[in-house]
């Protein structure tokens, strides 16, 4: 009966880990809002590079995917599998 719903599930693996080749944001992102209660506040991108140590802290490749040996670990084989037509 579980094999019924892998392949819903494989496909809700790909979807959430696709994740494009650049993962930074554009310029505007760190433009100072121009309206709104935050009138004026611009995100840090010094804060939002700290996801990248993230990323490394927790195993994971740059563009946020779990690394094979850290889903072994896990044992999470099946996982890693799905995850290897993404990398």
């Amino acid at each position: 009966m579980a094999d019924l719903y892998f392949p819903s599930g494989e496909k809700i693996l790909k979807q959430l880990f696709t994740t494009p080749t650049d993962n930074d944001n554009p310029p505007r992102f760190y433009e100072p809002l121009p309206s709104g209660p935050k009138k004026g506040q611009a995100t840090d991108r010094a804060k939002v590079e700290e996801s990248k140590k993230y990323y490394k802290a927790m195993g994971w490749d740059e563009r946020g995917i779990p690394k094979s040996d850290v889903l072994a670990q896990l044992g999470l084989k099946d996982v890693d599998r799905a995850l290897a037509e993404i990398r």
